[in-house]
């Protein structure tokens, strides 16, 4: 979890980048099937039920498809996620110095997660 030290460092604070995915939340939210939640304990959004984004540490994670994690990778400070010990290869963590992109990375996300269920189906 991001401590008040590392807010410091990064110069922002867990309140901006709460408000800036709660913001992002809501409106992606107002897409059909698109729902705030929470996974693991962590605030996410999800689309039919299946998480796509989700806060952690002062960073948006996404899963995203081979191309769109490529190019998030790609960031200067991007990363796999990692919680808990166990890589996600699918999951990229992207730092609040990129909340610019948060919005591109998680309709790509929404959209990789949603035709993923839908092949399923």
């Amino acid at each position: 979890m991001m401590t008040a030290s590392t807010a410091i460092l990064h110069k922002w604070s867990m309140a901006e980048v709460a408000d800036k995915f709660s913001d992002l939340a809501e409106k992606l939210s107002a897409l059909a099937g698109v729902n705030k939640s929470r996974m693991f304990g962590f605030e996410s959004i999800t689309v039919l039920r299946k998480t796509f984004a989700l806060m952690d540490e002062g960073s948006m994670v996404v899963k995203l498809g081979t191309a769109e994690r490529a190019e998030a990778m790609n960031l200067d400070d991007a990363a796999l996620w990692n919680p808990f010990g166990h890589e996600k290869k699918e999951w990229v963590r992207i730092s609040y110095r990129h909340a610019g992109d948060w919005e591109k990375f998680a309709v790509a996300a929404m959209e990789y997660v949603k035709s993923k269920i839908e092949a399923a189906v």
